[in-house]
């Protein structure tokens, strides 16, 4: 598979093009032929679905509270990227909130935040994750969930955004 490149390239760069990404390998004869070998490039990785909401939500429950959820249905079997984040906050000094991804409802990756800012406003760092998954054919079920570890504590989340990439 021959792929269009920027004149004079050097021997190791790394191209992308909508073909997908390869190392170029420059061959020292006149004419500096270049030459990509399909079975070196990785196949192509695409966009399947995401979601967000942007809206603040808060609990006082120690139990696991939807945030955000992708339906993806119809997906092939394969290994899929997930990326993730959400902001998250807490109403005081001392909050503890967890916040984390399920696919299918198995937890696949969690956090912990303890909350040392001004008492007077809750505070929002960035969560954010990415993940390889395998997933069989059919449809499935990625969800952002948060909880506070204490119902003396409110817990916020803002900002929640799921992306899914298949990769291969």
């Amino acid at each position: 598979m021959a792929i269009a490149i920027p004149p004079r390239p050097r021997s190791g760069e790394l191209i992308l093009s909508s073909w997908g990404i390869g190392v170029i390998d420059v061959l020292e004869d006149h004419e500096q032929r270049i030459e990509t070998i399909e079975s070196e490039l990785p196949k192509r990785v695409t966009f399947i679905a995401s979601a967000e909401d942007l809206t603040e939500s808060s609990t006082t429950l120690t139990t696991w509270q939807d945030k955000l959820v992708l339906n993806a249905t119809g997906l092939e079997e394969g290994k899929y990227l997930i990326l993730w984040g959400a902001n998250i906050g807490g109403s005081r000094v001392g909050a503890i909130e967890e916040v984390r991804l399920t696919v299918d409802d198995l937890e696949k990756d969690i956090v912990q935040f303890s909350f040392y800012g001004a008492v007077t406003a809750p505070h929002y760092p960035k969560q954010v994750g990415s993940l390889i998954v395998d997933l069989t054919a059919g449809d499935h079920v990625i969800k952002i969930q948060f909880r506070s570890l204490s119902s003396a504590y409110t817990a916020y989340i803002k900002l929640a955004r799921i992306q899914l990439f298949r990769v291969a």
